[in-house]
């Protein structure tokens, strides 16, 4: 989406990949950084307040991917000071395929909020068919088209449930089990050579994982 969104402004905007340390590389020459609260390539959980204190101090804005959190792990966007953030219904929501997506925007930024996209949930009076596009609010300036009805629906019964629950201890159970299974598969996953096979990316400390194991696996395609 970035290369998409920068190339369709003439690549005015420089584009860079982070891998390591995400807080040393904020500062002012970042207008803004895409961070996903959990990877999923690594398992590994990103400590929203604090990126967002370091964010501020260095004029930078974050926009929070939720896609591996939301429904996995508690999100606090308002507590931990996020001003924008996105996420998918069809993960750890359980509203499946074709599940709407979502936007988060913090009231502070909401008058400010545009889009390319004039759609039609978002005007003043779609049945009024004017031919000139009118916002009806800044905070449904996102409103491109209404999704499908039942995998809403879907989601609606699926999200009751989510707020029922306590959704972490299930998280940490699972990652019990590849890291404690055996010792045989326990010894070689913690094996100091990045090359043993298999391994276990996440990380072992209980505040930087979440929901699902990430295992690297010599030649798993054949």
């Amino acid at each position: 989406m970035a290369q998409g969104l920068n190339a369709l402004l003439g690549n005015a905007y420089e584009l860079r990949l982070i891998d390591g340390d995400i807080a040393s590389a904020i500062d002012e020459t970042v207008a803004l950084a895409l961070i996903t609260q959990v990877d999923y390539c690594s398992g590994r959980l990103h400590d929203m307040k604090k990126l967002n204190v370091i964010a501020q101090r260095a004029g930078t804005r974050i926009l929070w991917d939720l896609s591996h959190s939301a429904g996995a792990v508690p999100v606090s966007l308002n507590a931990d000071g996020a001003e924008l953030a996105v996420g998918c219904g069809y993960k750890y929501l359980n509203g499946g395929p074709g599940a709407p997506a979502f936007l988060y925007v913090a009231a502070a930024l909401q008058a400010q909020l545009s889009t390319p996209l004039a759609g039609w949930f978002g005007h003043v009076a779609p049945f009024a068919f004017d031919p000139d596009y009118r916002l009806r609010l800044a905070s449904s300036a996102s409103s491109a088209a209404r999704p499908p009805c039942w995998p809403c629906w879907r989601w609606k019964l699926a999200w009751k449930r989510l707020t029922a629950c306590r959704c972490r201890g299930c998280g940490r159970n699972r990652w019990r089990f590849p890291t404690c299974s055996g010792n045989s598969w326990t010894n070689t996953a913690a094996h100091s050579d990045f090359n043993a096979y298999p391994r276990v990316n996440t990380p072992r400390a209980a505040a930087n994982f979440h929901s699902h194991t990430s295992m690297r696996i010599r030649s798993c395609r054949r």
